[in-house]
């Protein structure tokens, strides 16, 4: 398997660029693809565009920031961020991984914080 001479990273045969630091491939292979296989399927999954898989998370970070959750609420803001930058540069993967996980942290801060008001609320009116 090739490397990208740049970082290191490995290098298909199809591809024209290296998906972890976007340099350009001038390679002989990336200049032809391998031909579809019967029934028009590829011999490769299809690479899905970084930019589409980036939205999800944003629009995720905008809605958990609407429960104004002191704790959640900021890396939410800060998920929305990160989501903002992997759709602007699709070839920082990295950045969409930490808008994923600050949205997934964020969303169990703020469960929890729902959880302890409604028991906290359940309680107070049984009392």
């Amino acid at each position: 398997m090739n490397r990208c001479p740049h970082c290191g990273a490995p290098i298909l045969p199809y591809q024209n660029f290296c998906t972890t630091c976007g340099l350009g491939l001038q390679t002989e292979n990336a200049a032809h693809p391998p031909a579809p296989m019967p029934g028009g399927a590829l011999p490769y999954p299809p690479v899905p565009d970084p930019t589409e898989r980036a939205i999800p998370y944003f629009v995720w970070s905008l809605l958990l920031f609407f429960f104004l959750n002191p704790l959640g609420a900021p890396l939410a803001i800060v998920a929305s961020l990160f989501a903002a930058r992997a759709h602007a540069a699709p070839h920082k993967t990295q950045d969409l991984h930490i808008a994923r996980l600050l949205c997934i942290l964020s969303t169990v801060i703020t469960g929890g914080t729902l959880v302890i008001l409604v028991t906290g609320l359940i309680a107070q009116s049984a009392a």
